[in-house]
C-alpha cells in the first residue's frame, strides 16, 4: 500500500540536473519524481545514522578521561 502525499513542494534544477534526472528516470524505468523521492528518504536515513554516529563519537570522547565507579 503507497503512503498517502501529505505536501507538496517544488524543486528547482539546473539543465545538466535535468538532463541527468532524465536520463536516469528512462535506464531504470522509473519515475523522476520517484528517483527524486527515493534520494531524499536515502538522505534523510543517512543524515539520521551520521547524528547517531556523532552523538555516540561526542560521549566517548567525553567520557574518557572519567575513571570507572567500583562497585
Amino acid at each position: 500500500m503507497k503512503e498517502k502525499i501529505e505536501k507538496r513542494f517544488q524543486l528547482l534544477l539546473t539543465e545538466q540536473e535535468m538532463s541527468d534526472l532524465k536520463r536516469e528516470s528512462e535506464k531504470r524505468d522509473i519515475p523522476a519524481s520517484e528517483i527524486l523521492r527515493m534520494g531524499l528518504r536515502n538522505e534523510i536515513s543517512k543524515r539520521t545514522n551520521l547524528d547517531r554516529i556523532n552523538a555516540v563519537r561526542e560521549i566517548y570522547e567525553f567520557t574518557k578521561g572519567i575513571k570507572p565507579n567500583k562497585i
